[in-house]
């Protein structure tokens, strides 16, 4: 951190003042801390009011809280304006959005060109202690990918591109397949070793692709309601279908699903073919 030159400290000021020397100590004094270097050695402290930034690789400086607009490369949820938030796998200053939003296409919650994307992140803090990831939900722009292709976006390899009507979502691909009646994917399971579900995503049957969403240490029962799929996640082996979770089922086996229910095809897209256990025989979707 700066250190104030000898001269310039309170109590050489009066000294100063008398000796026409106040031009000089303005001179050696910088009354504008924004864009000073942090100081890397001491946990890139800044002094009170603001944090270190590194908008650039290898280019460390002091922000004041506050001071960036949307889109901004920021460390810090406190370095954005009033209202915007930093999540720390986005990087940038961006607008949050509710929880029942994310991953809604079309969302009015979002501007065109933008969608509600749920994230990790720790840029809530800025303590310089270690803490936990906590879930936000923010607006991010349209990742470069052509809905229902595959996509190769830095942060998720080998994905698959959902359309999130006026943006495209990368999201991680889903593959369901099924021995006999028993239901598998390839979602595994989050940071925290729980699991991940198989869910359908996109505007709607016949343009959606299946991506693979947490579904936390807690995740809702068959039958239980899922009004949005990030807020209210269904366990393994079930998706969020028509506000419900819902058992995914094989379309070859009429069969398969237990008495009272009727197996329905869940028209995701073109390619893929699974089926689901519906209380309504008239398969509704």
């Amino acid at each position: 951190m700066r250190r104030l030159p000898t001269l310039c400290r309170p109590s050489a000021l009066l000294w100063l003042a008398a000796a026409g020397g106040l031009i000089s100590c303005s001179l050696l004094l910088d009354f504008n801390p924004d864009g000073l270097p942090c100081d890397v050695a001491n946990g890139q402290a800044c002094l009170a009011g603001y944090s270190c930034n590194a908008p650039s690789p290898n280019t460390y400086i002091c922000i004041a809280d506050g001071a960036l607009k949307k889109d901004a490369p920021c460390q810090l949820d406190r370095q954005c304006h009033s209202g915007l938030l930093c999540p720390s796998e986005v990087g940038t200053c961006v607008a949050p959005c509710p929880i029942a939003a994310a991953y809604v296409a079309g969302s009015p919650n979002c501007p065109t060109g933008e969608y509600c994307r749920p994230t990790m992140s720790t840029a809530m803090f800025s303590d310089g202690q270690v803490h936990a990831a906590q879930r936000v939900t923010a607006c991010v722009p349209s990742d470069n990918c052509t809905p229902g292709a595959p996509c190769d976006s830095s942060a998720v390899r080998g994905g698959s591109c959902a359309d999130m009507k006026g943006a495209s979502a990368c999201v991680i691909g889903c593959e369901v397949t099924f021995a006999a009646t028993t239901y598998r994917d390839n979602c595994g399971a989050d940071a925290l070793g729980n699991p991940r579900f198989c869910q359908a995503l996109g505007p709607g049957p016949g343009y959606d692709v299946l991506a693979c969403l947490d579904a936390g240490p807690t995740p809702q029962a068959v039958g239980s309601p899922c009004g949005n799929p990030v807020a209210q996640p269904c366990a393994p082996g079930l998706g969020c279908i028509r506000s419900i979770c819902q058992a995914y089922t094989p379309l070859s086996n009429v069969n398969s699903c237990t008495p009272g229910l009727t197996p329905c095809d869940l028209h995701v897209n073109a390619n893929t073919l699974v089926g689901y256990c519906s209380s309504d025989p008239s398969c509704p979707q």
